[in-house]
């Protein structure tokens, strides 16, 4: 087997040169579009990452803040009852009303953003 490979060897380098030599000037320039082609689509590739990256980010950091505001709307359902015979719950949590408003904007913003 080895010797038959040598022998195979020995006879392609004589057949190529003259096949090489005539053709190159084509396959180049087609190599040279190609060439650009598979480079945009690798950009376009690593942008798509990018992009679906932050997406995963996004979505982690959304899905962490809906689990926060789960609980803090589990806080506000349970506070009114145990204090219902005081007014001051409702002042001291306006504040995190507030920002359970600017949150759930944040959050609109975003769905439009994914859709």
């Amino acid at each position: 087997k080895s010797m038959s490979k040598s022998s195979t060897k020995m006879n392609v380098p004589s057949v190529n040169p003259q096949s090489c030599s005539s053709s190159p000037k084509v396959p180049e320039l087609n190599h040279d579009s190609l060439q650009k082609e598979i480079e945009q689509l690798k950009n376009k590739e690593e942008n798509y990452e990018d992009i679906t990256d932050k997406s995963c980010k996004i979505r982690e950091e959304y899905t962490e803040m809906l689990d926060e505001l789960a609980q803090i709307e589990s806080q506000f359902k349970l506070e009114p009852q145990q204090k219902e015979s005081q007014p001051k719950p409702d002042t001291d949590n306006q504040g995190d009303l507030d920002v359970l408003n600017n949150i759930q904007s944040e959050f609109d913003e975003m769905d439009q953003i994914f859709k």
